[in-house]
């Protein structure tokens, strides 16, 4: 089984359904904390957004402030939201 070897979890409701049933430990915990999430929408400002942290996770990684890290992941998502607003 994929999600066994992986721990990626499947897209299908069904999979992701029997997993659930199935869990045990840690595993029955975090489907238990899923219940209690809400999806963040597959938009073009969250991939932005998500781009915007990684980029700037890997400044803080090599010893960039956390605050100018900050700084800096708002600075990229703001432009590139511009840059491709202007499309």
């Amino acid at each position: 089984m994929v999600y066994k070897e992986t721990r990626l979890l499947p897209t299908s409701d069904k999979l992701l359904n029997r997993y659930q049933q199935q869990a045990t430990g840690d595993e029955q915990i975090l489907f238990k904390q899923f219940e209690l999430s809400k999806p963040m929408p597959s938009t073009i400002k969250m991939s932005i957004a998500w781009q915007a942290m990684a980029i700037g996770f890997k400044r803080y990684e090599d010893g960039l402030s956390a605050e100018k890290t900050a700084e800096f992941m708002q600075h990229i998502a703001i432009q590139q939201w511009k840059r491709l607003s202007k499309k």
